[in-house]
């Protein structure tokens, strides 16, 4: 899935389409032993060390596919394989050889910060505290626009937008869930589904994964 050279370090690796006994493997700065050798689904299953959730989980959280945001790092090159037929996307970063903060990936780093931001989503990840703050609340009728905030200022920049719309509230939704495994197409996607004429609760999600550029869902 990737072979490359010099310093740098994996950010995330997405896949889906997977049996079981595959297995994903990485290969750290040209040894023969691979350091990760895995299957995928105890990968990303988010529960073995130190493959952690929610760094890593699989598509029953991300419902879209399996993802990992785990930080591999290496000083040479880094191969990534895998066994079996998959969709997969790898963003990496690479860095000039003279960067000492490069250590190869051990499996023992302190994401103690990474965690905390990943438990705390939707808080504000900012520690400064000079900043202005905007609000505003109002009613949107169906097919209209509205300017929410005005800017005016120069030499200015936003670092952060909370959107906050009532009565999307969701409760009583059960752990059956029904996926499509990530799978990508081109066009469009059809399906039939039956519903318990019982059911009081279903929730039909059409993800988007802002990587992949091109994307239209109605």
């Amino acid at each position: 899935m990737l072979h490359t050279k010099g310093k740098g370090i994996i950010n995330r690796i997405w896949i889906t389409g997977y049996e079981m006994n595959d297995r994903i493997k990485i290969y750290f700065d040209g040894e023969v032993q691979a350091s990760v050798n895995e299957t995928i689904a105890g990968f990303f299953s988010g529960t073995k060390a130190p493959y952690l959730s929610p760094l890593v989980v699989n598509d029953y959280i991300s419902s879209g596919g399996f993802f990992c945001y785990m930080p591999f790092l290496f000083e040479e090159s880094i191969i990534i394989t895998t066994t079996g037929d998959r969709y997969y996307n790898i963003n990496y970063q690479l860095y000039e050889n003279n960067n000492n903060e490069i250590s190869t990936w051990t499996g023992e780093e302190d994401l103690t910060t990474a965690y905390h931001i990943f438990n705390n989503k939707g808080s504000d990840p900012r520690t400064e505290t000079n900043y202005s703050t905007q609000n505003s609340t109002f009613n949107l009728s169906a097919g209209a626009t509205k300017s929410a905030i005005n800017i005016s200022t120069s030499n200015q920049n936003i670092g952060r937008l909370l959107l906050k719309v009532p009565d999307l509230i969701f409760s009583n939704i059960s752990d059956t869930t029904i996926t499509d495994d990530g799978k990508a197409h081109k066009g469009y996607s059809q399906f039939t589904l039956k519903v318990n004429p019982a059911a009081t609760n279903i929730v039909l999600t059409r993800r988007m994964d802002y990587w992949v550029h091109s994307q239209k869902a109605n």
